[in-house]
């Protein structure tokens, strides 16, 4: 195997380990986006969002239901495409493996919220 073959096969395992679905992206959808470099590529879905908030305040309960349906929709969108657009986003990364130790993070830091909301709903009923 030369050189060229070499890269190439390198950089489709990089883009297989790219498709996984990104549970922090899903769950901590602006924080995760934010210090990962992302916040630039959900621009219009923000707008969309804070639309359709101040629409749902002005007008009424269709309009609250298009920003509940449009967060979901974010949600799942950034988990798709999450990792594609922080590995080759503004932030640089040493290397894939690093990449996705931090992500393996945010998604555990996302498990973790999920239980303390959990058990702190479990307090209040």
């Amino acid at each position: 195997m030369d050189k060229e073959e070499f890269l190439e096969t390198e950089e489709k395992l990089e883009a297989d380990k790219l498709k996984k679905f990104n549970w922090g992206a899903f769950g901590l959808t602006w924080i995760w986006a934010l210090f990962n470099g992302a916040f630039k590529n959900m621009g219009y879905i923000t707008f969309l969002i804070i639309l359709f908030w101040i629409l749902g305040k002005v007008i009424g309960s269709p309009f609250s239901y298009l920003c509940d349906l449009t967060n979901i929709g974010l949600a799942v969108f950034c988990g798709i495409n999450g990792n594609k657009w922080s590995y080759y986003g503004n932030k640089k990364w040493a290397d894939i493996n690093s990449f996705n130790k931090t992500q393996k993070k945010w998604a555990i830091a996302f498990v973790i919220i999920i239980i303390i909301l959990f058990i702190l709903t479990l307090m209040i009923i």
